[in-house]
C-alpha cells in the first residue's frame, strides 16, 4: 500500500512534525532575543544585552547546552524587527 506524498516527496505527517519543529526553534530563538530586541533600548543597551546572552549556555529545543554567537544573536533580532515571528522559523533544508 502507497502512503500519500506531499510536495517534495514528504509525508504530510512528516511535513507537520517538521513545520511542529521549526516553530519549536522559532519560539525558542524569540524567547532568547525577547528582551534585546525591544526598541525601547538603545543601541549601547542592546549590544550589552547581546554580549551577555552571547556569555550565557541556553538550552534548546531539544534540552541540549548550545552557545550562541553575538551575531547569530543580531541576525535574530533583525530578523524579527523586519518579519516578526514567523522570519525566526528556520528555513527548510533543500
Amino acid at each position: 500500500m502507497d502512503r500519500p506524498m506531499a510536495v517534495g516527496g514528504v509525508r504530510p505527517d512528516e511535513a507537520a512534525g517538521r513545520s511542529e519543529r521549526a516553530r519549536a526553534i522559532a519560539l525558542f530563538r524569540y524567547q532568547v532575543i525577547r528582551e534585546a530586541a525591544d526598541p525601547a533600548h538603545s543601541t549601547r543597551q542592546r549590544g550589552r544585552m547581546v554580549r551577555e546572552l552571547a556569555a550565557r549556555t541556553h538550552l534548546d529545543t531539544a534540552g541540549r547546552p548550545v552557545r550562541l554567537s553575538r551575531e547569530t544573536l543580531d541576525r535574530w533580532i533583525r530578523a524579527w524587527r523586519r518579519g516578526g515571528f514567523d522570519a525566526l522559523i528556520p528555513n527548510p533544508r533543500q
